[in-house]
């Protein structure tokens, strides 16, 4: 499915938006449908509470894996691209809460490549990060998961 500049963060949401995912598994299809459909040949991204998440584009599709986080921001690059990429902070309310990097692809097919979605892709990622933090917290607390699940542009808007 082609994704077009104007509908590409919608279309991209709707295409992984399943209720029955943990954390960690959506944010692993969201990055490879950002791989996929953003005609990019990697994405990084780092949580400080959950991994350090690398996807690549390969001959058969975006391939991902998980592993510990770095010390520091300056210990990972772009699927170890010794070109610096810029960072796109992921957080929610001001609060850091990792970062995302994003290698597009080096073909002549990048005319449409949206990497000014990023940014809007990153605090995205961060907004379903405080959705696990909350579930989390009301679970110890209140003694029941509070939890808002799916991607609808409705339950984004929640958010």
């Amino acid at each position: 499915m082609a994704f077009t500049r104007e509908s590409f963060g919608e279309s991209l949401f709707e295409s992984v938006g399943r209720s029955t995912r943990d954390l960690p598994a959506t944010l692993e299809a969201l990055a490879c449908a950002l791989v996929s459909h953003g005609r990019l040949e990697s994405v990084v991204m780092q949580f400080d509470d959950i991994g350090l998440l690398t996807v690549e584009r390969q001959s058969r599709g975006p391939a991902a894996r998980w592993g510990a986080r770095s010390a520091s921001r300056e210990e990972t690059d772009t699927a170890g691209s010794s070109v610096t990429e810029p960072r796109h902070e992921i957080a929610y309310a001001g609060r850091s809460l990792g970062w995302m990097q994003a290698r597009a692809a080096r073909s002549a097919d990048t005319a449409g490549t949206p990497t000014d979605l990023l940014d809007p892709f990153a605090r995205q990622c961060g907004r379903l990060v405080m959705r696990e933090r909350l579930e989390t917290w009301s679970l110890g607390r209140l003694g029941q998961p509070l939890r808002l699940t799916g991607l609808s542009p409705a339950m984004r808007e929640l958010d």
